[in-house]
């Protein structure tokens, strides 16, 4: 193709290239630039919609086929819906909901027969254990994804779904919360619609930073919630994540403790909004009028008074590829990253290890939790620097742990963290615990005080490969 761009009365430079090479050079260029050079060139400025351009540009987030989007063009699903929520593509989020804390995550869904085409966040659940099946210490379950919010252009949604204040169709993608219940349809229909699906209106906001925090209130007395994140210096945390394009909102800080003298008589634990001491950094929230977008994960019998929406922040989940612990060449640090364990009848939760060199120890924080320890908490801590030799009155229950095979593996001592429900202040205790790397992802931490196993298995991160934006795109 020899079509050229139109010329200015200056002659040479990237005006004068042939179209083909231009789009050859586009393709190099960050998304930022290439809307800066069309904008601000005369000669260049009538290129602003042409679609081979935007098509480049959109096949970096893995849009290859704009008829997928109705009749909308390249141009428009890139300033549409790519422009402010493509970041967002291939990216997990670890939410504060109190005590069980909750993963968001974020794909391109370009298939199906149900929902439209656009960006889909799901949420991850994990179902309790039966009192028998966790006296088994099964090992971890993967996440069972539960969809949550969709963005997507209006007039593409199904038109036998329901919407409360639906809009016109615009050019501009929209947020929608995804309501789930079970429809009396025919055993035909099943396959392709096993679930009748009602929309409404939702919004995504990035909060900037906040003091918010959390209180609990029990019959014991009240403690303040543990802040997520609690430390800037978190590993779980990804400083580099890039957030949609979306302006910062400044939330008013809601501080509920006058409350607590209408609560004399407690049945149940109570949770209020507060003001912390710590600062957390910026973060994704999620708001709709159903308030379904908030509830996010459970509190079991606890009653939440707190009007925050959850905030997600930016969760690691780069996956290294482990060293089996039978190799020269292991290291701790080959366990960094996010692991999914069983706790008990908890069922399975996830851990996100961190490696210190200074220190030489191995920590497991809490990124989901439950009643007894929370999420953002230090479940255990492993001392690196010293070989854990099995006493002889612990021998029987690291036979029983670790199959008779505790020689193969490499075993290290540290301490872990107990807590009564509800994590009360003054109610944690650090019992000693035994960890065996049996595996390059496969970890069985033992509790020798009461002989309790619990399974760990590195996650797997499924959109490892997608294609993430990076600041300057």
């Amino acid at each position: 193709m020899t079509r050229r761009v139109s010329r200015s009365t200056v002659q040479g430079g990237i005006i004068d290239l042939p179209y083909d090479v231009l789009l050859h050079l586009l393709a190099f260029l960050p998304v930022d630039a290439i809307v800066h050079l069309l904008t601000t060139s005369r000669a260049l400025y009538s290129l602003i919609k042409d679609e081979q351009i935007w098509k480049e540009v959109s096949r970096r987030y893995g849009v290859h086929d704009a008829r997928c989007f109705g009749n909308h063009s390249f141009f428009e699903v890139y300033t549409g819906l790519l422009h402010t929520y493509g970041c967002l593509i291939g990216t997990t989020w670890a939410g504060d909901h109190p005590f069980t804390g909750g993963v968001l995550q974020f794909r391109l869904d370009l298939e199906g027969h149900v929902r439209p085409r656009g960006i889909i966040g799901e949420i991850w659940a994990f179902r309790s254990l039966e009192p028998e099946e966790a006296d088994a210490y099964p090992p971890p379950e993967p996440p069972q994804l539960t969809p949550a919010i969709f963005i997507t252009f209006p007039d593409l949604l199904p038109a036998d779904c329901r919407i409360a204040s639906a809009p016109e169709p615009e050019r501009h993608a929209q947020v929608f919360c995804i309501c789930l219940r079970e429809s009396a349809i025919s055993d035909e229909a099943r396959d392709i619609r096993p679930l009748y699906q009602k929309w409404h209106g939702a919004k995504m906001q990035v909060g900037s930073e906040t003091t918010q925090g959390t209180l609990i209130h029990t019959r014991r007395g009240s403690s303040v919630h543990p802040d997520f994140p609690n430390d800037p210096r978190a590993a779980w945390y990804d400083p580099k994540r890039v957030f949609p394009r979306l302006k910062p909102q400044v939330f008013p800080i809601v501080d509920a403790t006058s409350m607590l003298k209408n609560y004399p008589h407690l049945r149940v634990p109570e949770l209020f909004a507060t003001r912390t001491e710590y600062i957390k950094p910026r973060a994704l929230t999620l708001r709709c009028l159903a308030g379904c977008a908030m509830r996010g994960s459970s509190l079991l019998t606890y009653h939440n008074h707190t009007p925050c929406a959850p905030r997600y922040y930016p969760l690691h989940t780069s996956t290294p590829h482990g060293i089996e612990p039978t190799a020269s060449d292991w290291h701790p640090r080959s366990l960094v990253g996010l692991w999914l364990a069983n706790y008990s009848y908890h069922g399975t939760e996830c851990i996100f290890i961190a490696w210190d060199a200074q220190s030489r120890t191995l920590s497991g924080t809490k990124i989901t939790g439950d009643e007894h320890v929370p999420r953002g908490i230090v479940s255990w801590m492993l001392d690196v620097s010293r070989s854990c030799v099995i006493e002889p009155e612990e021998r029987s229950t690291c036979d029983r742990a670790f199959r008779g095979e505790a020689s193969k593996y490499r075993l290290f001592r540290g301490t872990g963290h107990l807590s009564a429900r509800g994590y009360i202040t003054g109610e944690q205790d650090t019992p000693p615990i035994i960890m065996a790397v049996v595996g390059a992802d496969d970890m069985r931490m033992l509790w020798p005080e009461d002989g309790d196993i619990f399974h760990y298995t590195r996650y797997r991160d499924s959109l490892a490969d997608v294609w993430r934006a990076e600041p300057s795109v």
